[in-house]
């Protein structure tokens, strides 16, 4: 994913001039009642515009060194903390803290924002057993499981399900605020999403809006509903399964329909949006079943 975000800072659309370029979208985050946020991101724009062709260059080059130095194993660590650093930056930076700072943010258009679950994942991860991926041996899990991915990271198994918990209930009360509750207030997100996206893509968004019309407050519960299952449903085990499942459609749909597939066929995206790595982060904690024999197998034997 960081190779990918690297190569689309490369794309001809960053390195135009002015409101037209990488900076026009991300001068939009300075837009609202003024804050440390945004003076923050309009000090940010204000630089990059200065050297653009530097900055981009830069920041491409960054993603692609996280993602090359995550593929070999003496670097994983170093790239993992280089990874969940880089993110805390762009979180802040470049997404004003997931859109939450202003109104009618919502997950099915990118809230809470994927560099905060790139953030988290980049800890779930990070392996503190010598010699162990993440993941490999540790303790059975209920019913007989083995481990997650993330069960040898640094939050441990316990600590990457509650992550995963506060991020599905915090969105899901994102969706309590008013302009998404309000009758058109789905419709009208889903049909300024069609701007500028290709025939296909725009047809969907306009389908969508047309089909949500004057129905956003039985939507939104609907969402915040789904939101709270998938968070809640991970911390028992008997619903653990079906939480991720449901987290990881709900990702997809949201991925194809409010997200666009993260404007990457515009030739705008500077990311893939938050659905890919929430399910990145769904199968990271997918309980897998234990092998044959494996519970009672002696270290050292077999």
């Amino acid at each position: 994913m960081w190779l990918l975000d690297g190569a689309l800072q490369f794309q001809p659309y960053m390195y135009e001039k002015g409101s037209k370029g990488f900076f026009g979208p991300l001068s939009q985050n300075t837009m609202g009642r003024p804050n440390f946020i945004t003076d923050a991101i309009r000090t940010l724009v204000a630089t990059g515009v200065a050297h653009q062709v530097l900055f981009n260059v830069t920041i491409g080059l960054v993603q692609l060194a996280i993602g090359a130095c995550l593929l070999y194993g003496r670097t994983t660590r170093i790239a993992l903390a280089a990874s969940a650093i880089w993110a805390a930056g762009v979180w802040v930076g470049g997404e004003a803290l997931g859109q939450m700072i202003f109104p009618q943010a919502s997950m099915l258009t990118g809230a809470p924002g994927a560099a905060l679950v790139y953030l988290v994942v980049s800890l779930v991860l990070w392996p503190v057993r010598d010699g162990e991926a993440p993941g490999e041996a540790g303790e059975a899990g209920e019913a007989g499981e083995a481990g997650e991915a993330g069960e040898a990271g640094l939050l441990g198994a316990a600590g990457a399900r509650a992550a995963w918990a506060v991020i599905w209930c915090g969105s899901a009360l994102l969706e309590l605020e008013s302009g998404n509750f309000a009758p058109r207030g789905v419709s009208a997100q889903l049909a300024y999403s069609a701007r500028g996206e290709p025939g296909a893509v725009a047809w969907i968004d306009k389908t969508s809006a047309h089909l949500a019309a004057g129905h956003g407050t039985i939507i939104a519960f609907s969402m915040l509903l789904v939101e709270l299952f998938a968070g809640w449903g991970i911390v028992r085990a008997p619903t653990r399964r079906a939480a991720l499942a449901t987290g990881i459609a709900a990702s997809l749909v949201y991925w194809v329909v409010g997200q666009n597939f993260g404007l990457m066929l515009t030739g705008q995206a500077t990311d893939p949006n938050l659905g890919p790595v929430m399910i990145l982060f769904a199968l990271c904690l997918w309980p897998r079943t234990r092998r044959a024999g494996a519970a009672e197998a002696v270290p050292g034997q077999g």
